[in-house]
């Protein structure tokens, strides 16, 4: 047995190669804390955004809701965007592959377009929208950018 000032560092080796092991199987708890949790994602219509909602569509499979903030005219607008650049695009794959002909159904029982933009004041939201998010939001996720590159 190795001792270090009293210390059993071959058992204390073993103990944290084994908190280790079981972090490193379990991770760290983001699936767990978002199993049932309703997300707002802004941004998710670019690259680490879309990125983003495929990762906690793929591993938290039980999430309730993710409100996607798209900058569109109108409503119809922002679904259009949903359908045509985040459940259309390839980054989806692997989801389009698990759930076959029911992925559509999957991903508009997930996924909720709100009108909004981030350089707006109150993110650009209708009053009953905003109203609806902060009482059945729990997380916020900010990965929007502004892509006005013309600006100083």
């Amino acid at each position: 047995m190795a001792s270090y000032g009293g210390l059993d560092t071959n058992k204390s080796s073993r103990q944290a190669t084994s908190l280790m092991m079981k972090h490193n199987h379990e991770g760290i708890g983001i699936v767990s804390f978002l199993q049932g949790k309703t997300l707002l994602i802004t941004g998710a219509t670019g690259f680490l955004g879309m990125v983003l909602v495929e990762k906690i569509l793929r591993s938290v499979a039980d999430i309730d809701k993710l409100y996607l903030l798209i900058k569109a005219r109108n409503k119809e607008a922002a679904m259009e965007r949903l359908n045509s650049e985040i459940i259309d695009a390839d980054v989806f794959k692997c989801l389009k592959q698990k759930y076959g002909q029911s992925y559509q159904q999957f991903m508009l029982s997930k996924l909720v377009p709100v009108v909004g933009n981030t350089c707006e004041s109150d993110l650009g939201l209708e009053t009953t929208m905003a109203d609806v998010i902060s009482r059945q939001v729990h997380v916020i996720i900010n990965s929007a950018a502004n892509t006005t590159f013309n600006e100083r």
